[in-house]
């Protein structure tokens, strides 16, 4: 079966229980887009609670009416969590406003006790020198020196009190920087197919599919449609070709020895000043020191996933094949991937369900079912 279809049959398991709750983890993974209204319509009329944990901003904003949402920070040693009783798209205002206020008072209050600290540096330094200057009153100085002191331990009681400027979750730096534009019109991907057998039978008639220029390009179509058979078929025929890319699979394993470590796996020629390089481009993915000598089995799917994207950057290829390349990504790296693939000045052919990638990445859509290929939408 394909993805789709796995999440589709525990589903069925788990509702012929006939539970008192559910719970969700990732439940949208791999279903394709008719299916994942299915799942939302489905959440939104069961009568009794979720709890689902997900990365799927579609789902968030349409299911959920709470939000628990945890953090690491101060690189990753303090977890902290949020709970609202809000849907997804108010929670996101809501936490923005509040750290827009909290900011502006932290900001205020920092300004107000500068001020004051500084006047009260004038007091004290002005006191100091009337005690080394005027020896006949010492006396009365000493005591106005105490009470200026008392005061400068009041402030600094104050300062204790005062409003932090918000934390958040380090956000990840993400660019394909240094690849050099691919002229519009010249051909990427030229893939020209006889029918074919995909996982649920024949696949479809003969198809061409050209990809052209810096085209960013995605196949849609239906859980067990072949999407992922055709993308590793056009993988297949670049190889013939001797074409250089970068590919990303749906099964990570696939292409990820996971005895080894962050930095083996972007490790190309092994030297030091590649080894730097790496590391610092693992830091900007918010990866820790610890992590990035971990085995990769003991990483997240979202850490592995920003694995494949770095390993694109080392490599510079100018064709970027990627099946589902948004699925493991939080909301809070979901946006800045998204963003730098629209900027990616070569051209990308996508598998994807994910809606918000489509919408904001795709210039051509491909619809694939039983009768072939569709172009659909040719921006």
């Amino acid at each position: 079966l394909s993805g789709g279809e796995k999440i589709k049959l525990q589903l069925l398991c788990e509702w012929m229980k006939k539970p008192t709750v559910m719970l969700l983890d990732e439940p949208s993974n791999d279903l394709d887009i008719e299916t994942a209204e299915w799942l939302e319509k489905f959440i939104l009329e069961l009568t009794i609670p979720v709890l689902f944990v997900s990365h799927d901003e579609q789902l968030l904003q349409k299911c959920a009416n709470g939000i628990l949402h945890f953090e690491q920070l101060k690189h990753k040693q303090k977890p902290v969590h949020t709970f609202k009783r809000l849907p997804y798209s108010e929670y996101v205002i809501d936490r923005q406003a509040n750290f827009q206020r909290q900011t502006q008072k932290a900001k205020k209050e920092k300004e107000e006790f500068t001020q004051k600290m500084a006047r009260y540096q004038h007091v004290y330094e002005r006191v100091q020198h009337e005690l080394r200057m005027d020896r006949s009153s010492t006396r009365q100085l000493k005591e106005k020196m105490k009470n200026v002191k008392a005061t400068g331990k009041r402030f600094e009681r104050e300062k204790e009190g005062m409003t932090e400027p918000p934390e958040t979750e380090e956000e990840i730096f993400f660019q394909f920087s240094g690849f050099p534009p691919v002229p519009k019109g010249r051909k990427m991907i030229e893939y020209m197919s006889q029918p074919f057998m995909g996982p649920a039978g024949q696949l479809s008639s003969k198809m061409l599919l050209q990809v052209t220029g810096p085209k960013k390009v995605c196949i849609i179509g239906k859980n067990g449609s072949g999407k992922t058979t055709l993308l590793r078929a056009v993988k297949s025929r670049l190889d013939e070709e001797g074409t250089a890319y970068g590919y990303m699979p749906q099964n990570y394993s696939e292409e990820m020895d996971e005895d080894k470590t962050s930095v083996d796996f972007l490790t190309h020629s092994g030297d030091q000043e590649e080894h730097t390089q790496i590391r610092t481009f693992l830091g900007s993915m918010r990866f820790t020191a610890e992590e990035m000598i971990l085995p990769l089995s003991q990483l997240s799917g979202g850490q592995k996933a920003k694995l494949f994207f770095l390993k694109m950057i080392v490599e510079k290829k100018e064709i970027l094949l990627l099946d589902e390349p948004t699925r493991n990504l939080s909301p809070l790296s979901g946006p800045e991937i998204r963003q730098a693939l629209k900027d990616f000045p070569g051209c990308i052919l996508a598998v994807s369900h994910d809606r918000q990638f489509i919408s904001e990445v795709a210039e051509q859509i491909y619809l694939l079912d039983d009768s072939g290929l569709h172009l659909q939408i040719d921006n």
